[in-house]
């Protein structure tokens, strides 16, 4: 029922947007939520959603939306969501359009539907036309090789803290959460965001929910192996309470009964 609480609310606390995190099994509301973080700690907003792996306009979004209805309107939205302006006709004739290229980039696509149709779409608005109509995914229609250069960059010149030495790592590790879908990954990969920024283990750890031992045992992984470091290994996690002789035996002895 708390955190039921906690989802309807727009003015949540640091620790509470932690503890949403904390149960959060969806990667893309994870990161949703990270921007939050970083903002309730007291980052730019600059800062917060470069350093969340998210964009400039879908950070604006977001802001919208939380006030609307904190975490549940950052929810995926039941009904099909909001009707398209194009009609099925027009909607069939950019299916055809957008075929004839490999790739598009978002702004050649607002500028088609202004010039073909004179129907004005927002940036935003024709990436959702793009992935809910046609089921394709953004980086297919955007030039994102030149786009995350751009990104990167320019990502640490709003960080003074950074030293120059850790450029390198931070670069890679924004590329890496970028690209994440598993939940639990992306979780180190932030951890070990946090101590690239200078907190210390114990601030990183609690942000991220985790023992410091285990903070640490990460880190030690990404400076071995960096990215594969991370990933779970087979007989990693937690050991089972009873053994292949005991589950034998536990098996037999209900047989009996």
């Amino acid at each position: 029922m708390y955190l039921e609480n906690l989802k309807s609310r727009n003015d949540l606390s640091l620790d509470e947007i932690v503890q949403l995190m904390e149960v959060e099994t969806s990667v893309k509301i994870y990161k949703k939520l990270l921007y939050f973080k970083f903002k309730a700690m007291g980052f730019t907003k600059i800062e917060s959603y470069k350093l969340a792996s998210i964009k400039r306009s879908t950070a604006y979004h977001l802001e919208d939306i939380w006030n609307e209805g904190g975490y549940n309107s950052l929810l995926p939205k039941g009904g099909g969501g909001r009707k398209s302006k194009l009609n099925k006709d027009q909607l069939n004739e950019l299916g055809v359009i957008l075929k004839t290229k490999d790739k598009w980039l978002i702004n050649d696509v607002v500028n088609l539907i202004t010039e073909k149709w004179s129907i004005k779409y927002s940036y935003n608005g024709v990436q959702q036309l793009l992935e809910s109509y046609f089921n394709v995914e953004i980086d297919n229609y955007y030039a994102e090789k030149q786009e995350k250069k751009k990104y990167i960059d320019n990502f640490v010149q709003n960080f003074d803290n950074i030293s120059q030495d850790k450029k390198g790592q931070m670069e890679l590790l924004i590329e890496y959460i970028k690209e994440e879908k598993d939940p639990n990954t992306l979780k180190k990969l932030t951890y070990i965001l946090f101590k690239n920024l200078g907190f210390s283990t114990d601030v990183s750890s609690y942000f991220l929910s985790v023992t410091p031992a285990t903070g640490n045992n990460w880190l030690n992984r990404w400076k071995k192996e960096e990215y594969k470091g991370l990933l779970q290994k087979k007989g990693q996690g937690r050991k089972p309470k009873l053994s292949d002789k005991e589950k034998k035996r536990l098996k037999k002895t209900r047989r009996k009964r």
